[in-house]
């Protein structure tokens, strides 16, 4: 429902015609810039023939390739969180994840509160850059790791490829890849 006290537009137009004149020269001032921009003529090649480049010091002679090369193909990161990074503790070596597969602290998994399991994350340690792609087989962290700010809980290869052993925490951005199944 609509308030008494807020005029429509086409109200506003009328009542206040140097609206109307902005609101026109507005229009025409950006048709005009996008016709500027995109009738611009592209900037000149420097073109240099073989014969020069052959005479340059320190210049190989090299054909350039046909096409142009592909560019690395981009991922698409379907969610990002940032927040601290654990990781599990020895004693949990080979016990059964709450996806039903058996922990190896030596694989690349880690455990999510609520990513579905097989899922495929990238986790970036903040302070360093390192980057460790890993899968999801599990649930957490929990205690004191999750009250303390903790996203992820990551085996001790992950955690060892990031160097976060020594600290016990990090800082870290976690990018879904791909999603899990369940």
């Amino acid at each position: 429902m609509r308030s008494a006290l807020l005029p429509s537009a086409a109200a506003l137009l009328r009542a206040r015609p140097h609206i109307r004149l902005l609101c026109a020269l507005l229009i025409a001032l950006l048709t005009a810039w996008g016709a500027q921009r995109s009738h611009a003529a592209p900037p000149p090649q420097l073109e240099i023939r073989p014969s020069e480049r052959a005479a340059m010091p320190g210049r190989a002679v090299q054909q350039a390739p046909a096409t142009h090369p592909r560019p690395a193909r981009a991922i698409k990161v379907a969610d990002t969180r940032t927040g601290l990074a654990s990781y599990y503790a020895r004693r949990f070596d080979g016990r059964t994840t709450a996806s039903g597969e058996k922990f190896d602290n030596d694989d690349m998994v880690a455990a999510h509160p609520f990513y579905p399991f097989d899922t495929k994350v990238k986790v970036t340690n903040l302070d360093n850059g390192r980057k460790v792609t890993v899968r999801i087989t599990d649930r957490g962290p929990y205690g004191r790791n999750r009250r303390d700010g903790a996203i992820i809980d990551l085996s001790r290869a992950a955690a060892r490829r990031l160097d976060m052993l020594g600290d016990g925490v990090t800082r870290v951005r976690v990018d879904v890849l791909q999603w899990g199944e369940s």
